[in-house]
């Protein structure tokens, strides 16, 4: 997750946008993405947080949640940071209040969701970002093909 290879970089942050946009298209609110977006590459404590108290815009402009909803998302996001974790996260362990946040935005836009089949959609993208870049990182390091293996094990002799 925090490889510093140049390659490896790269390949991270165009798995990172495939992620979002993928998130973007279950319906999931902005203020979802916004911890979500953020969190898996950088994640911070809950007070770094400055979010307005209604809106939040990821592209969408149409987006205004309820006080209620917002708050909801912090508690997800507190949930996750202090009591599961960000490794749990990334291994699809994930806070059962992002699936009622996401349940109660759905409700504030008049637009009934099924909270658990989200959930388990995100969960699924979450494992597969994850290990596309473990897969990626092996790769890197082990190399890519049977000869490309042999040389690096032969160079470490």
């Amino acid at each position: 997750m925090s490889c510093p290879h140049p390659e490896m970089e790269s390949y991270r942050q165009s798995q990172q946008e495939t992620h979002w946009k993928s998130l973007g298209s279950l319906q999931t609110p902005p203020t979802l993405l916004e911890y979500r977006c953020n969190d898996i590459t950088n994640p911070r404590s809950p007070d770094e947080y400055n979010l307005p108290e209604n809106k939040r815009s990821i592209e969408e402009t149409h987006t205004t949640l309820p006080r209620e909803v917002s708050a909801l998302c912090h508690e997800a996001y507190i949930q996750q940071s202090e009591v599961l974790g960000w490794d749990n996260f990334l291994r699809g362990r994930i806070s059962i209040l992002w699936g009622e946040s996401f349940f109660q935005a759905s409700m504030a836009r008049q637009r009934w969701a099924d909270k658990r089949g989200w959930a388990s959609k995100v969960i699924n993208l979450i494992l597969q970002y994850s290990s596309s870049l473990w897969y990626f990182r092996r790769s890197l390091i082990h190399g890519r093909t049977v000869e490309e293996s042999k040389q690096k094990i032969f160079l470490q002799l």
